[in-house]
């Protein structure tokens, strides 16, 4: 959970204060003499007067704003959050009711098609291919008849799994080609044909495959008919993933469209068909380390338990241990179940390194320890969350062992636990006592050889455990979690269902043939559910039965193919737990918090009252929660001046830019049509366009604006135009301005910038307040109530650079300031692009209350201000401020004195002293660490620790100086030179070397012609999916804040014992602002790199490796559990991996076949 510790810093060290002979700002301090303190007390007076109201509030204009608004006879509402809540939840049950009855229809019709195909065995390349003998064929139109049946490969174009004699160019393409698509993110795509993805390790032209192939074809039409009827429908993708690994998916697209990574997708692989082949799963992996299991033999367990926990998702609970003589798990610190998200997973894969290995074996009491912990009546340990279903046990060991009887008749008379074991290495001791341990307890029986063969063997237990829910023949759809799509959408959630398979063949019995699925867009759900309407500080989540957030405005997208499983505790800052259980019971309430906010910069804290209202979504798992400030709950009508029209309310000058962000488009007429052509021409769902477009309906592209928002654009767009034509149009009063501009409060949103004069700064600025309503210096006043300053840093040319220095110059010698120390002029730098220099901006905002019954706030205006010449009156003030009894008071245009502006979070607003103006816009405790330090210890800041949960870091046991490893890629040909040295080996080795992986047969075809050879480093196998190199973590943030001390302090800071700085630092009225004097003349300045030491960090990864994971409340995502007491007993024969299928012995005899005859024919 993020938690917020607020601290203070005990120092070890003690404080000498100088002789008199170092003096400080103001002379030796005197505890008697408040000298000092009323001085700067009466310069931050002055200086808050002039900025906020000589250089903002005059020039801005926000009273005559709040007048315009009442000109308007504004009315208000007071919002009813149950009702905008139920509005939202319908809304998004809406969206996921129509992936439902998508994936239902797609279902039933699989399902219909599987159990008609004929057994096709006997099926070869002859008959089912993806090449063609003609170049770049396009005959895949849907009435075509042909012979041979012909389907899109995903993979053809770049040439993987392509006999000899073929190549890329032999590829059969999609009848009329593929074309960009809006509603596939202008990915290319047919929607004439469904794509065809085969994992690598999967031999493309198996009789299985071609099976699977053939049948899901005729889905073709089907997935046309749900995708294309309605243009308007929100769903995605549609697909069908096989047993055997083939997946189509729809419409069409390039699987690798540059071919520039290697593919190692599977579908198998994927939580969104894991849940839906199995019940959740109580799982533990049991690890033989006994002394014989040493080198290449323990470095295959562990790649085989990391595949294992592929297998895992969310809704499944495992852990890892290890026996010999005796047994525990492989972090004794984590006892019991984790539940399996992959941060844990990951967690488990480092504990795998520290696994040490001796003396013999004892399975006794490795099994006891097994059942004792899956049994919640026995197990010892606090950790008491489970999926308490499917109880099963993973049995990893290098060879033949004594059969436990007595262990099995304590623990597993009835067999409600699975045994699964695992022959791992190439050995000659004899494994029947292993295949007895599974068949004797409704499990199965495998063998690893190779680290060729893990994925494939691993996935294996899926099969068996999935017959019980097969048999039952109920079928619901499961949602998943959001996760990256592979085909380039980016954030979707997917809806998927099983597709059974029964047969009178015991081998076979009742299966999870196949999963179908569809996606949605994770930004579908966010315009459902988002509250834009009330405020840019209202916001939305949702969370499941886990307490995973399925949406929430900071979860960030997860690393590809990997579900997002961050909790919900894990994203707010302040506590939510008692609102995360009432939503994961499913519960309707609403609860009222005190609620801290981290800002997008992360350097920020804002504290605001928000009243939280949740409810569940019928029919699913998921439940949505509405957080609505409380300053946002009366909102205005809105109600614009009669006769007013779009047109009306645009701008025609060169120096004012107008726009509306956030837009909701929608279709202009609600057609329907039968052909996905039209797709090409959809309007987007959200814009940002100028209110020229608005007015002349090209915003929308072939959409129209919703009307809804006619109104609100209307009353602001009125409003803005308003104020600057009777008041902006006079011109700029004061020096230090850029550009002022005014944002309304609302969905959408309306902005205006002006700027005082079109220069290439001009652009800059309107990038640095583009889309205001995500950005902070539109949000942190409207929480605050209170004018916000920030700096920003910009890079531009030179003559724009010597320009502005021309302005500054200027400004500062037509000041009061008439003192040669003008001469000490601050210059900006940073790091930019050579052809650039670096100025500082200075973005001041304030938030627009009108004064309606009850005050309702409306908007946010400000102004983007030259930092040198805020800078300017700053050290001219410090001249002019006069002090009683004449204390030696500072010049600020000198640097003997350190004059410096702090924001709220000790960001660098302002400062005189030449060697840090390059560091204008970083937190000051970079800088000057001692001075930072006595702040805090003083009170006048206070930290606070947020916890970021998402990041994804590098793993420090991967390098990419990893060893380059070369995989061969065979052609046909080459399998035949490989048979026909296996000929004299048994039908079983044959089996297992062939089917489990091709990979297997890498000695046996150093001398075969290969197609290709992939010759790459680990770093860039695993780069498409961050398997291995990366990692998650949790970082920790040391964020300042204004402590409780208002008023104005003084204090030392200390450096070495010969070297204290006197500061005196106060807060700027009605601002975020700090000012602070200290001395930075003697000792202290002679060594910077010393005394002006800077913090070292204020992020820190915190470990997790050490930790176990603590336990949280969660709901089981049914009360319906198929585990083996789902499935009858004498139905589950299959439990070793020396049986072999009618098709799979078929197709390697008629291998075998045609191999003696080639041989024959040779001689």
């Amino acid at each position: 959970m993020a938690r917020i510790t607020t601290k203070t810093f005990a120092f070890c060290c003690v404080i000498l204060y100088l002789d008199s002979t170092i003096s400080g700002v103001f002379g030796q301090l005197d505890e008697n003499d408040d000298s000092s303190l009323i001085w700067l007390g009466g310069l931050a007076n002055r200086y808050g007067n002039e900025i906020n109201n000589k250089v903002l509030e005059n020039t801005i204009q926000r009273h005559q704003l709040q007048q315009i608004y009442l000109e308007t006879n504004p009315t208000t509402n007071r919002v009813d959050g149950t009702s905008l809540l139920n509005d939202k939840v319908q809304k998004l049950s809406s969206l996921l009711q129509e992936a439902n009855a998508k994936v239902q229809v797609l279902t039933e019709k699989a399902e219909a098609t599987f159990q008609k195909h004929n057994d096709s065995s006997q099926l070869t390349n002859d008959d089912v291919r993806f090449y063609s003998d003609e170049r770049n064929v396009t005959d895949l139109a849907p009435q075509a008849n042909r012979s041979t049946l012909l389907y899109f490969n995903a993979k053809c174009h770049c040439g993987e799994q392509m006999p000899a004699g073929y190549d890329n160019h032999d590829c059969v393409l999609p009848f009329g080609g593929l074309a960009p698509s809006d509603r596939y993110q202008g990915n290319d795509v047919s929607f004439t044909t469904s794509a065809v993805q085969i994992p690598l390790d999967v031999y493309n032209e198996g009789p299985e495959v071609l099976s699977d192939i053939q049948w899901t074809q005729t889905l073709d039409e089907s997935f046309r008919d749900q995708s294309c009827v309605n243009m308007t429908s929100r769903t995605r993708w549609s697909y069908v993933a096989t047993d055997n690994g083939v997946y189509r998916y729809f419409p069409a697209r390039q699987w690798n469209v540059g071919c520039s990574k290697i593919d190692i997708y599977d579908a198998r692989d994927q939580p969104w068909f894991v849940q839906s082949v199995s019940s959740p799963k109580d799982i533990l992996i049991m690890i033989d380390t006994s002394g014989s299991v040493v080198g290449l033999t323990l470095n295959l367990i562990r790649h085989s338990v990391r595949h294992l926990m592929d297998t895992l998702t969310e809704n499944d609970y495992f852990n890892v241990f290890v026996f010999n003589e005796k047994a525990e798990f492989v972090n004794p610190t984590c006892p019991g179940l984790i539940q399996a998200v992959p941060m844990f997973k990951e967690m488990a894969h480092s504990w795998l390194e520290e696994i040490t290995v001796g003396n013999a074996s004892s399975f006794e009491v490795g099994f006891d320890f097994a059942f004792r912990h899956l049994n919640v009546t026995t197990s010892n340990t606090s950790r008491d969350l489970r999926a308490s279903c499917n109880p099963i046990i993973l049995l990893l060991t290098d060879g033949g062992a004594p059969y436990p009887e007595n262990t099995f008749r304590k623990w597993n008379l009835q067999k409600q636990t699975r045994v699964f074991t695992y022959s791992v290495g190439k050995h000659f001791a004899s494994t029947s006592t292993l295949k007895d341990m599974a068949c004797n307890n409704r499990g199965k029986f495998d063998t690893i050889p190779s680290n060729s063969a893990t994925h494939l063997v691993t996935k294996d237990y899926l099969g068996k455990i999935s017959r019980g829910i097969a048999y039952s023949g109920r079928k619901s759809s499961k949602w998943s979690l959001p996760y990256e799509d592979h085909l380039g959408l980016g954030t979707v959630l997917s809806i998927t269902r099983p597709i059974y398979q029964s047969s009178d063949d015991l081998q076979v019995g009742q299966k999870v043939k196949a999963v179908v699925g569809c996606d949605i867009m994770y930004r579908d759900v966010r315009e459902a559910i988002e509250p834009a309407e009330i405020s840019a500080n209202a916001f939305a989540f949702g969370i499941e039965n886990n307490g995973f957030a399925f949406y929430h405005p900071n979860l960030k997208q997860g690393r590809l193919g990997n579900p997002i499983t961050t909790d919900i505790d894990d994203l707010e800052v302040h506590d939510v737990s008692k609102i995360r259980r009432s939503m994961i019971e499913r519960e309707n309430g609403e609860t009222d918090l005190s609620a801290v906010f981290i800002s997008n910069d992360g350097k920020h804290l804002s504290r605001a009252q928000y009243k939280y209202i949740y409810a569940p979504v019928q029919e699913s798992l998921f439940s949505v929660s509405l957080a609505l400030p409380t300053s946002n709950l009366n909102q205005l009508v809105a109600s614009p001046p009669t006769s007013i029209t779009l047109t009306d309310i645009n701008i025609n000058k060169t120096n004012v830019v107008s726009y509306v962000s956030g837009l909701r488009c929608v279709p202009r007429v609600q057609s329907v049509t039968s052909s996905c052509q039209s797709d090409s021409v959809a309007p987007p769902s959200s814009v940002n366009a100028s209110i020229q477009m608005v007015a002349d309906g090209t915003a929308c592209g072939a959409g129209k604006v919703d009307p809804s928002q006619t109104d609100v654009i209307l009353l602001h767009g009125w409003v803005s135009k308003e104020l600057l034509g009777r008041h902006w149009s006079m011109g700029v009063t004061h020096n230090a301005v850029r550009s002022m501009f005014v944002t309304s409060d609302s969905s959408p949103s309306v902005m205006r910038i002006q700027h005082q004069q079109l220069d290439e700064m001009s652009k800059k600025i309107e990038s640095i307040l583009s889309n205001p309503t995500q950005q902070d210096y539109f949000k942190r006043p409207l929480l605050s109530n209170a004018t916000i300053y920030s700096v920003v840093k910009v890079g531009v040319t030179s003559p724009a650079v010597e320009e502005a220095t021309n302005v500054t110059q200027q400004n500062m010698t037509t000041s009061a300031m008439t003192s040669d120390a003008t001469a000490v002029t601050p210059t900006l730098g940073g790091e930019v692009a050579p052809t650039e220099q670096a100025i500082s901006l200075i973005v001041a905002s304030q938030p627009v209350t009108v004064a309606t019954d009850p005050y309702v706030t409306t908007a946010v205006v400000g102004a983007v201000l030259d930092a040198d010449v805020m800078a300017a009156i700053f050290f001219n003030m410090s001249v002019t401020q006069p002090c009683e009894d004449d204390c030696p008071k500072p010049n600020c245009w000198i640097q003997d004195s350190l004059c410096l502006i702090l924001d709220d979070g000790g960001i660098l607003i302002t400062t005189n002293q030449d060697w840090q103006q390059n560091k204008v816009g970083e937190f000051y405790g970079s800088i000057d660490r001692d001075l930072m330090e006595a702040l805090e210890r003083d009170g006048v800041y206070v930290t606070s620790h947020v916890f970021d949960h998402q990041v994804v870091c590098n793993r420090s046991d991967v390098t990419d100086s990893a060893a380059t490893r070369s995989y061969v890629i065979p052609t046909l040909t080459g399998l035949f030179q490989a048979g026909r040295l296996l000929l004299t080996s048994s039908l079983v080795a044959l089996h297992n070397a062939f089917l489990l992986s091709l990979a297997t047969l890498r000695s046996v075809l150093a001398s075969a012609d290969p197609i290709w050879t992939y010759d790459f480093s680990f770093s860039e196998v695993t780069s498409s999916n961050y398997k291995y190199e990366k990692k998650h973590c949790v970082y920790r943030r040391t964020v300042y804040e204004f402590g409780n001390v208002s008023d104005v302090t003084q204090g030392t800071a200390s450096c070495t014992s010969i070297c204290n700085r006197t500061y005196v630092a106060t807060r700027i009225p009605d601002s975020n602002l700090l000012m602070i004097v200290a001395d930075a003349s003697g000792p202290c300045s002679v060594d910077r790199n010393f005394c002006f030491r800077p913090i070292v960090t204020l992020e820190t990864e915190v470990s997790r490796d050490v930790q176990c994971p603590s336990d949280r409340f969660r709901r089981k995502p049914s009360d319906e559990c198929f585990d083996a007491a789902s499935y009858p007993a004498e139905l589950d024969v299959d439990c070793g991996a020396h049986q072999l299928t009618q098709s799979t012995s078929a197709f390697i005899l008629s291998v075998l076949t045609f191999l003696i005859t080639q041989h024959i024919m040779a001689r």
